[in-house]
């Protein structure tokens, strides 16, 4: 008999036509060696319009630790996240996509360490890229973060991690998401960075393991490349926003956390001008730098004159839109890629 009502583990896959791919990530984790009891799986299916609730409900028939939640109305991602942390019952939330994997053993390691030390609020550890050709053959690089692996508290870590915007790599425990009143945004892209940035702020106890746990598929053509899709860009810029918005709420509670959610928030809004505004149409140009400025004062020159004279630097980039792909392209080429 499962004893279900208070696992260790709760993971929670948000899903949104994934009937191609959910099977190999729940095999990932059903391969793993944990007792049933240890964890369960809780799959949030996003209105998909596949076979996702079929697969579903072959691998629910097999496993008694597995949960379907069903939306009637879509919500991305970030309420995909939020209706599983609602329907957790573990001491703590792990998340993964469904077209990714847990590495071999990675949840037994983590399991291990988290019945140690469950004074813990949050628990990070590292991925593996794995590029898929399309003659499936798998080409692999490792991401090692240069994190030390001293408890601390959120401010610490911030101030001193390197961290990073993915929720799936990091074990929260629920009753402090709950607690804080912690969630997603939703229905809106790139939901992750100020859900993972306001949750290390507010960890009391956040530590940093050596651990590969997850296998990050990049698949050619995802979804999650940007290229000219307006709407993305936008939202990227909107993404930043919530950010800085962000850093304002701290400013009244942690102050000395503001100033790297700051620089959190400058990174991102420099790479998405630089990189991405100027594949804006001419209007939407104009609409994205009145609507989200980057926070004044900046020590950053461009990110400062782009908050100050919106107008005179969207007309400084419509200018020069017709060079900036040749400008990136000598770019690359000078980087090597």
């Amino acid at each position: 008999i499962l004893n279900m009502g208070n696992p260790l583990i709760s993971i929670v896959i948000p899903i949104y036509n994934g009937a191609w791919c959910v099977g190999r990530c729940l095999d990932s984790i059903y391969s793993q060696g944990l007792q049933p009891e240890t964890f369960e799986v809780i799959c949030v299916d996003d209105c998909s319009t596949d076979d996702t609730r079929q697969v579903l409900g072959e691998y629910a028939a097999k496993y008694l630790n597995l949960t379907i939640c069903k939306h009637v109305v879509n919500k991305r991602q970030g309420g995909g996240r939020n209706t599983g942390i609602k329907a957790a019952c573990g001491d703590y939330v792990v998340f993964i996509d469904c077209d990714d994997c847990f590495a071999d053993g990675a949840l037994l390691k983590l399991a291990a360490l988290l019945r140690e030390n469950m004074i813990l609020d949050v628990v990070m550890y590292d991925f593996q890229s794995i590029d898929v050709a399309h003659d499936n053959k798998l080409s692999s690089g490792c991401y090692v973060s240069r994190n030390s692996s001293e408890m601390m508290d959120g401010t610490a870590f911030l101030k001193s991690q390197e961290v990073s915007w993915y929720p799936w790599l990091y074990a929260f425990k629920r009753q402090f998401l709950v607690s804080n009143k912690i969630t997603f945004a939703e229905n809106v892209r790139f939901e992750d960075s100020d859900f993972v940035l306001k949750c290390i702020a507010k960890a009391k106890a956040i530590e940093y393991v050596p651990l590969i746990a997850v296998l990050y598929n990049i698949y050619e053509g995802q979804t999650s490349k940007i290229s000219n899709d307006t709407h993305k860009i936008i939202e990227l810029f909107e993404a930043t926003e919530r950010v800085k918005l962000l850093a304002e709420e701290e400013l009244k509670i942690n102050k000395e956390a503001v100033d790297v959610i700051l620089r959190h928030h400058y990174f991102k809004y420099k790479i998405n001008t630089l990189r991405y505004l100027w594949r804006l149409p001419v209007r939407d140009i104009f609409r994205v730098l009145k609507r989200y400025r980057p926070h004044v004062p900046c020590r950053d020159r461009l990110l400062a004159f782009c908050a100050r004279h919106p107008v005179v630097f969207g007309c400084c980039v419509v200018a020069g839109k017709p060079f900036f792909p040749l400008l990136r392209k000598l770019y690359l080429i000078k980087r090597g890629r």
